[in-house]
């Protein structure tokens, strides 16, 4: 790992970086060594690929997810470029899954360290949403406020309430209560007037 270029510079940002040997001239930051390294990965058939930050600002602790394939650099950006917000998503869900899974594993670990993240399956309404959008009204559900989910997520708070107010209205909820009560599979009781 510490020798690993998409650790050392992709990882201090939240950015979904486009890797490999096929954008290796995109980033001018990269050295020799680091470039070496790269073209070693790309005889193994890592010529392009995606990276993908799982490093949550203000954790001490970073990570994240190297995907890649035997693509030329144009095809590679028609066919993976338009789904890596739907892919961060997905190893989004992995990596939070892994840190419940270790804080599980861990002796000193609070129950509240250990409850799902994510549930490991959804309720249809939720096929709606954008992967953005899933995210948002996961977090909000889960009681983080829209400044540590703007935080985050490397977006700013009017953002957040733009995905959460546009999935709220797919959902047919008023608010993240309401949210967090289909998320979780709990029947939702909507009141008719006062």
């Amino acid at each position: 790992p510490n020798e690993d270029p998409f650790l050392i510079h992709a990882c201090n940002r939240y950015e979904i970086t486009p890797i490999g040997a096929e954008f290796v001239a995109d980033h001018p930051y990269v050295s020799d060594a680091d470039n070496a390294f790269i073209q070693r990965a790309a005889k193994q058939g890592f010529r392009a690929g995606l990276g993908l930050p799982m490093r949550l600002k203000g954790s001490e602790r970073f990570g994240g997810f190297l995907l890649g394939n035997a693509l030329d650099h144009d095809t590679f950006l028609k066919r993976m470029m338009p789904r890596s917000e739907e892919i961060r998503l997905f190893c989004m869900i992995i990596h939070r899954r892994i840190e419940e899974l270790r804080a599980i594993e861990s002796p000193a670990s609070h129950p509240s360290e250990r409850r799902a993240l994510i549930p490991n399956t959804l309720p249809e309404c939720f096929d709606s949403l954008t992967p953005r959008e899933l995210e948002v009204v996961a977090m909000l559900a889960q009681g983080q406020t829209r400044k540590a989910t703007a935080h985050t997520c490397d977006i700013s708070v009017h953002t957040v309430s733009d995905y959460a107010k546009s999935a709220y209205k797919k959902l047919d909820v008023r608010n993240r209560a309401e949210a967090a009560t289909l998320l979780y599979g709990q029947t939702l009781v909507k009141s008719t007037g006062p």
